[in-house]
């Protein structure tokens, strides 16, 4: 049988990644949407404004921390480096 604690309701659980990366921001859209390039591995990481701390541009340096999404991994937690 199945038991009742094995049953997972709703979205599976959000994985965090090591927090603390760096890079900065080489798209946004109007939309409220863009990509973050990470400093270490240059990869493209996705990011919506719902998750920035303050507003951010293109070419803002910033930290993040990033989560597996079922699409990829999305930045959140991103804060503007000055």
């Amino acid at each position: 049988g199945v038991k009742l604690e094995d049953i997972q309701l709703g979205a599976a659980p959000i994985q965090r990644e090591e927090s603390g990366k760096f890079g900065f921001v080489t798209y946004f859209s109007e939309k409220g949407y863009g990509f973050i390039t990470e400093n270490d591995t240059k990869d493209n990481v996705f990011f919506h404004t719902n998750n920035c701390a303050q507003p951010v541009k293109k070419g803002n340096k910033v930290s993040y921390e990033k989560e597996k999404s079922p699409k990829g991994y999305t930045a959140v937690n991103i804060q503007v480096i000055k």
